[in-house]
């Protein structure tokens, strides 16, 4: 059975709070008044910090952190 720790339970939130707020900003500008620029800036201010804590966490995570490059590289 596997366990996740901490880290992994608040990647997976914060995720989803990223993609919330991008979605919401998406939403405000492509079918949003003139007037929504504020909800724009509000869900882009909190997406970006989200997305950002939540990959720190999730590198946090790894046995080897220093090699999160791999992820990018190795496919199998």
């Amino acid at each position: 059975m596997i366990t996740w720790g901490f880290q992994i339970w608040l990647y997976l939130w914060l995720a989803g709070m990223a993609s919330g707020a991008f979605f919401a900003a998406f939403l405000a500008e492509r079918f949003g008044k003139h007037t929504d620029h504020r909800l724009l800036h509000i869900a882009l201010y909190i997406g970006i910090p989200a997305a950002m804590a939540g990959v720190l966490c999730l590198l946090s995570d790894l046995s080897y952190p220093l090699r999160f490059w791999h992820l990018f590289v190795f496919f199998s």
